[in-house]
């Protein structure tokens, strides 16, 4: 099935139109060049809880975006596309099929998983917009609900309705200015590096994924690369190096107990009376 077409201009937020998460710029792979891994502007654990902290106090009108493109990888143009339909809050997962600024990257949606605070986030603005609502509450990982500003116009998106029934081109470099003005100043409240981007969030997904050990085929699948090879070339420098405990699981399941008997699977027993 493939993704759906293109939401208003062609080129991403921001202007000039990206090289893609993997390509050869950001592969290492340029004109032969010997493959490595990337460094990605990314927030660890401490970082990313302030930046939250900040968006939560001081832009609660960005906080469920920011915290929807941390917490599920998304990014910037499928952030914007989000809609209530998209959202299934008993499954917890959100359908990633679009994006607002270009096409989707690789042309194929995807559904990825929610973080149950995530979930509570979305539920309430689902639950606001189908209540015809125009001031949404915005739900804080913490449980508190605040009002949000109203919309100059009501479009279908969840984050950011103003964007308009249609949104050209001119309305995403509107809304993606304000979201980036927003996102430097919560990086100054939060006393954070400057370097960092919008797109940081979704770096924080992966690497945070990566880092706890995660299987990078899982996190390919969740974040939408095209192959496992870009997950690892993107966010390889994160994976543990030390693995406590792995080699003694594997003697323990290949070795004798400590009866004397072995482990041996039914598989296994099959193949030895044949």
């Amino acid at each position: 099935m493939k993704a759906s077409r293109v939401l208003c201009g062609p080129n991403p937020p921001g202007g000039a139109r990206a090289e893609p998460y993997g390509s050869a710029r950001h592969s290492g792979k340029a004109h032969g060049a010997k493959k490595s891994a990337v460094e990605v502007p990314a927030f660890d654990a401490d970082q990313a809880g302030r930046f939250l902290a900040a968006a939560q106090q001081h832009s609660p009108e960005h906080y469920p975006a920011f915290a929807t493109m941390m917490l599920a990888g998304l990014r910037v143009g499928e952030a914007l596309a989000v809609t209530p339909e998209r959202i299934d809050i008993a499954k917890r997962t959100l359908r990633v099929d679009a994006q607002v600024g270009g096409t989707l990257k690789d042309d194929e949606p995807r559904t990825v998983d929610l973080a149950a605070p995530l979930v509570s986030i979305l539920a309430a603005l689902v639950e606001t917009r189908s209540n015809g609502s125009t001031r949404p509450k915005v739900v804080t990982i913490a449980g508190s609900p605040q009002e949000a500003q109203p919309a100059a116009r009501a479009g279908p998106w969840r984050f950011y309705p103003e964007l308009g029934l249609a949104p050209t081109g001119k309305d995403e470099q509107r809304v993606y200015k304000n979201m980036a003005r927003a996102f430097a100043r919560l990086l100054r409240l939060a006393g954070l590096p400057a370097h960092q981007t919008p797109k940081s969030l979704r770096h924080t997904f992966g690497s945070g994924l990566i880092s706890r050990g995660v299987s990078p085929a899982y996190v390919q699948e969740q974040m939408g690369h095209s192959s496992i090879e870009i997950t690892v070339d993107v966010y390889g420098s994160s994976l543990p190096m030390k693995a406590p405990g792995a080699v003694d699981a594997l003697a323990a399941a290949v070795l004798p107990s400590s009866d004397g008997s072995r482990r041996v699977s039914r598989g296994h027993l099959n193949a030895l009376s044949s």
